[in-house]
């Protein structure tokens, strides 16, 4: 399911470099192929090898300190499967914000970057913790920044799609004690932005690199 969390009555997507989450894929079309220079290709654009393995070896390394042991060959395949899904999932709705003639601007970026925490030391952006993270990952600035600009434009999106889902009278009249409006329309806004999530799948020609599940 696609993660978010609600301030006042605006619905966010959090969806990051590092991000961990499950999201259930229906209909996909997946091919394999011996390539080793991309991870997936969604409608024949290539998500990077090596953007794959640095966000997977970060949650191998997360889940192994969580539960402080190692994690079984399974439970590493799981999180390949899941990492490779959320990528989809990024590049998926980049594409969508094309078509819906969403864009971001040099500014935004700019303020997304000096907000990130990652990149801040004592509450202030850093330079050097910026080009430290570029490195360890194996991108240049311009190639983060254009990462960083798509994930916000699917970011708009979901925002976009979910500022046209209300409740129903009915559906309000409909509570119990135990749900609040809110919940409800999370749960609703969830539902709908995942069926339209899944239909986009159904269209989409998806290839995955079979070595990454070797």
């Amino acid at each position: 399911m696609m993660n978010f969390f609600r301030k006042h009555v605006r619905v966010i997507f959090i969806i990051t470099i590092v991000a961990f989450v499950g999201v259930i894929v229906l209909g996909a079309v997946v091919n394999f192929s011996g390539s080793n220079d991309y991870a997936v290709k969604v409608n024949g654009k290539k998500i990077p090898l090596r953007l794959y393995m640095f966000v997977y070896e970060n949650a191998v390394e997360s889940y192994q300190k969580m539960y402080e042991r190692y994690l079984s060959d399974k439970e590493k395949q799981e999180i390949k499967s899941n990492i490779l899904q959320v990528l989809v999932q990024d590049e998926i709705f980049f594409q969508q914000s094309k078509f819906y003639c969403l864009s971001v601007t040099d500014e935004e970026l700019r303020l997304d970057l000096q907000n990130s925490l990652q990149f801040k030391e004592n509450g202030v952006f850093s330079h050097t913790k910026y080009i430290t993270f570029l490195k360890t990952l194996g991108m240049s600035p311009k190639e983060y920044e254009l990462l960083r600009k798509k994930q916000i434009a699917g970011v708009k999106l979901k925002m976009l799609l979910a500022s046209s889902i209300k409740l129903w009278n009915y559906e309000v009249e409909s509570l119990n004690i135990k749900t609040t409006r809110e919940d409800l329309f999370s749960a609703k806004i969830n539902m709908i932005l995942n069926e339209w999530y899944q239909q986009e799948v159904k269209n989409s020609k998806i290839v995955s690199n079979d070595l990454i599940f070797k």
